[in-house]
């Protein structure tokens, strides 16, 4: 809480002293980032460099300083939207949470993309009952007495000859599995692909395991389409077993 009200001190700070700084030019501005610079790299980020990036602060905020400009047609070209679902009680029974569309989602139609963090080994989502360090009050697990798995491993994808998890990190980790042999006569309404929208996917379906384990962030994706005309607040569902037999190490 401290780092918190400091870093929104620090911020408010800049923020009112921008204006005082109307009559100096971009040589004077980045002077004076050089100079902060030498002391915190971080502060010196958030500081103009031009004339142009003052005025831009000033009327967006200081965190305009810090992020990359993407123009519209930009977005259009290489972004996904991430805004079609919404998170909601789950249709099913006992199902416990679900994802819903927000809004109509025409056949053939993005949902959702799924970017995946990788864990290596599924047993570190383990749990295990602990015991007490005589004489302290220090707690260690008793690797023998296994009592469950962290519900992480419910919204991740795996293969059962496989150790490695794929967990999704978007809302669609909360779509729920319809089969295809479904007494409704509808089935799934969305099914899953790898992304060819992600360059970095196909490299990574080429890694060995070995060469999984050495990439500290996952670039590896997976697209869901809708299988037919989806109408706002539809629950999404798709048939978890394609899945399974795609992810196979």
């Amino acid at each position: 809480m401290k780092k918190i009200k400091r870093s929104l001190k620090i911020d408010g700070f800049l923020f009112s002293h921008l204006f005082s700084l109307w009559y100096l030019d971009s040589g004077l501005l980045k002077l004076l980032k050089d100079v902060v610079q030498i002391y915190d790299e971080k502060t010196a980020n958030m500081l103009p460099e031009t004339d142009e990036d003052l005025r831009q602060i000033a009327f967006h905020g200081i965190g305009w300083n810090t992020i990359t400009k993407r123009t519209p047609e930009w977005v259009k070209d290489n972004g996904q939207c991430i805004d079609q679902l919404r998170a909601g009680k789950s249709t099913i029974e006992q199902a416990g949470r679900g994802a819903f569309a927000k809004y109509f989602i025409a056949k053939g139609g993005l949902v959702a993309p799924l970017p995946f963090l990788q864990i290596l080994n599924k047993d570190e989502l383990n749990m295990y009952k602990t015991k007490m360090h005589e004489g302290t009050n220090i707690k260690y697990a008793d690797y023998d007495k296994l009592v469950g798995q962290q519900l992480i491993l419910n919204y991740c994808f795996t293969h059962n000859e496989s150790t490695l998890l794929l967990c999704p990190v978007s809302l669609a980790a909360l779509i729920n599995h319809k089969s295809t042999r479904s007494q409704n006569a509808d089935g799934p309404n969305a099914h899953y692909r790898w992304s060819q929208w992600e360059k970095s996917t196909s490299e990574w379906l080429d890694l060995s395991f070995g060469e999984i384990g050495e990439v500290c962030l996952t670039r590896l994706f997976s697209l869901l389409f809708a299988n037919r005309n989806t109408k706002i607040c539809e629950h999404i569902e798709s048939y978890y077993l394609e899945k399974w037999t795609w992810i196979v190490f």
